[in-house]
């Protein structure tokens, strides 16, 4: 079978900075990612259905490279994927990136609401709905996209015990958005010497942030054009000429109301806890005070 499995997966969570990961691992010349950086092969059953061929192709590219892998920031998220993973790839190794789970939610909300159109509610009752819900991560057997809940995600210590029913602790390394802003050298030489790569390599592109937020505004334009899928039936170049020339803007993220804030530190602080604990790090800057 043409191409290779992969050696490592960067495995969540969504909106903490895995792009960026990815980003730098493909410039680094041991190294090698597939330009298409999510592809949801664990994760998605119609994909898994399709067999291992087509995952190798992925990889194909790859030649002598030390190292290839990909990022899917949902793997973890699922029972049926990491199970999926350890089945295929028992001895890969795994990137988790965890980011503070209130900007975490928020930023991952901004991103459906504003870019994608695909979530309708505000952030407030977003919250609101999924606190009532009490969501946990999905069922065993149960691999399904839209099983995925904004709150659930940033429960970390939950997932990482989902990699440990599968992966022994030292094929995991588990870093934080902030280590990754606040030294991206330090924290990418981390990531060389758990992948088994030359850690003296740092690429241009070490210390760029990648997939910055942006939105396409107006948001009820675009949220029409969305749809209505009006862009789909212009010529492409059109299309991408409205969109990413006419509409597209890196803006700041709208506040966050304080009292939902308060509350979903509420939520997280027993998970913050016990991720704090397995992770040996302090986190009390997560749940100020």
């Amino acid at each position: 079978m043409a191409g290779r499995l992969p050696d490592f997966l960067i495995v969540g969570a969504a909106k903490s900075g895995t792009t960026s990961v990815a980003d730098w691992l493909r410039a680094h010349p041991q190294a090698f990612v597939p330009t298409a950086k999510e592809l949801y092969f664990f994760n998605d059953d119609a994909r898994w259905a399709l067999g291992l061929d087509g995952y190798r192709e992925q990889f194909a590219a790859a030649g002598d490279a030390a190292v290839a892998g990909e990022a899917t920031p949902f793997y973890m998220y699922f029972p049926e994927a990491v199970a999926r993973m350890a089945s295929v790839i028992p001895r890969a190794k795994l990137i988790v990136v965890a980011r503070e789970p209130v900007d975490r939610a928020h930023s991952n909300w901004r991103h459906l609401y504003y870019r994608q159109a695909t979530e309708s509610r505000t952030f407030a009752q977003l919250v609101e709905d999924e606190l009532r819900e009490d969501a946990r991560l999905p069922p065993p057997g149960r691999c399904d996209l839209d099983a995925r809940r904004h709150l659930v995600h940033g429960r970390y210590r939950d997932q990482i015990e989902l990699l440990l029913e599968h992966y022994p602790r030292e094929r995991i390394l588990a870093l934080l958005t902030e280590d990754l802003e606040g030294d991206p050298r330090a924290a990418f030489a981390r990531i060389c010497r758990f992948l088994g790569i030359d850690d003296g390599v740092v690429p241009p592109e070490v210390g760029q942030r990648s997939n910055a937020h942006r939105e396409f505004r107006p948001v009820r334009l675009w949220r029409l054009l969305v749809r209505h899928r009006i862009l789909e039936r212009l010529p492409d170049r059109v299309g991408k000429f409205v969109a990413l020339r006419l509409m597209w803007r890196e803006t700041p993220p709208p506040p966050l109301d304080p009292a939902t804030r308060a509350r979903l530190a509420d939520y997280y602080a027993e998970p913050n806890a016990a991720f704090a604990e397995w992770l040996g790090r302090d986190l009390s800057h997560w749940n100020p005070g």
